[in-house]
């Protein structure tokens, strides 16, 4: 196992689709907050230059968008192996089929959270850099609904890794990680409208997590899901659920089939 993930991490660090999909990441978000800078510059009257405005991009909305990135990263760390039948030579070599599975998984959640911090790091340091200082409070907010969020994005690459091996292909493992991800989640909350247990199970689905929201009526403003204490618990046990549930199912689709 541990031979198989120090090959793994030496593949994806000497390769460049890892650093090319964090890099994307980190040029969008430098350059939001150079936008902010400039206007700020140019036009006095502009609210928008600050910290508070900037990181509010993130946990207003950011994670939506972050969803669909560990789909992107789980397809970059994979590299076409089913495609390419490289993922035969690990084996071919003695590697059993819960290991390659087990110690891809880490790699990719790895390599999906080193991305993440570098990501989010940049536009928090970034944004101190070049914008007005909105305080603490919105700092801390960041962080409260990255440690809210975090066990959705790694729930949502569990699933994406499981789909790519029980289907032996990454095209086929992200289309059915959209089905299941947004297609399946739009359609029980369409139902939910009408049904109330499809309205309850609605409201644990990873995706109307990251971007379920309402008003507060005192003060107008949005309140994401992660903000209340029992929105933010509900996150956090939602994915720890879905991770043991796509795991489970991985393990069984491994096992099932013949990775050859």
């Amino acid at each position: 196992m541990i031979n198989f993930i120090k090959s793994e991490l030496y593949r994806v660090f000497h390769t460049k689709g890892f650093y090319l999909f964090t890099g994307f990441g980190v040029v969008m978000v430098l350059a939001m907050n150079l936008v902010l800078w400039m206007c700020g510059l140019n036009t006095p009257e502009f609210r928008y230059n600050t910290t508070g405005f900037a990181f509010s991009m993130l946990y207003y909305g950011g994670f939506q968008p972050i969803l669909f990135m560990t789909l992107g990263i789980s397809t970059v760390i994979f590299s076409g192996e089913f495609k390419n039948k490289t993922i035969n030579n690990s084996i071919a070599f003695g590697c059993s089929a819960k290991t390659h599975f087990i110690g891809k998984l880490l790699v990719t959640l790895l390599c999906s959270l080193i991305c993440m911090l570098v990501t989010e790091g940049t536009l928090i340091g970034s944004g101190y850099l070049l914008l007005q200082d909105s305080g603490p409070a919105e700092t801390a907010k960041v962080i409260k609904a990255t440690i809210a969020c975090t066990p959705i994005l790694i729930c949502s690459v569990c699933a994406a890794v499981s789909l790519f091996y029980i289907l032996r292909s990454e095209v086929k493992g992200m289309w059915a990680w959209l089905v299941l991800i947004i297609g399946v989640t739009a359609v029980i909350t369409l139902f939910g409208m009408k049904f109330e247990p499809m309205r309850q199970l609605s409201r644990w689905l990873i995706y109307n997590l990251v971007v379920e929201n309402s008003m507060d009526p005192a003060t107008g403003m949005t309140v994401m899901v992660w903000e209340t204490s029992e929105g933010f618990y509900r996150c956090i046990l939602a994915g720890v659920i879905g991770i043991l549930v796509f795991v489970t199912a991985g393990l069984a689709g491994v096992y099932k089939r013949d990775l050859k």
